[in-house]
């Protein structure tokens, strides 16, 4: 696979939040939607909205429990495909849903940032997050050369 990057920039200060635009689509129907994406690696799966799942027909597989800093809950489960920012496609991936989440339709989960090279920098007071994908080096910024 072919490693494709993009690069968000923030001249207007610290972000207190990655979102970027994201397409979600179902991977049978082929329909799909531009949606705000939240990257979330405190999530351990990526999760959509349930307004998001109706309006693209996705297939409910099944239920799972899902904990958040409410509590546990039991929510639909659906199989989506994503493309990303820098043009990389997960064509079946599967999702959690739950009720709308704020300004964003999606949480992008690290089951999506594990599998790539996710950094995010503070220099001069602005943020900058880049990711690639595939992964294809470690950083890090103690080790010496």
């Amino acid at each position: 696979m072919q490693t494709k990057a993009f690069t968000i920039i923030q001249n207007k200060g610290l972000l207190t939040k990655i979102i970027s635009e994201t397409v979600l689509f179902n991977p049978y129907n082929k329909k799909s939607v531009k949606i705000k994406a939240l990257w979330d690696t405190g999530a351990t799966c990526s999760v959509i909205s349930n307004t998001i799942a109706e309006n693209i027909l996705l297939r409910k597989i099944c239920y799972a429990e899902m904990r958040h800093a409410n509590g546990i809950e039991r929510v639909p489960v659906f199989i989506a495909g994503i493309k990303l920012p820098n043009k990389v496609v997960i064509p079946e991936l599967t999702v959690l849903s739950c009720n709308p989440i704020h300004e964003f339709d999606l949480i992008i989960g690290m089951d999506i940032i594990a599998k790539g090279d996710f950094a995010i920098t503070g220099k001069n007071g602005n943020t900058k997050f880049s990711f690639r994908m595939p992964s294809i080096a470690d950083i890090d910024f103690v080790k010496k050369c």
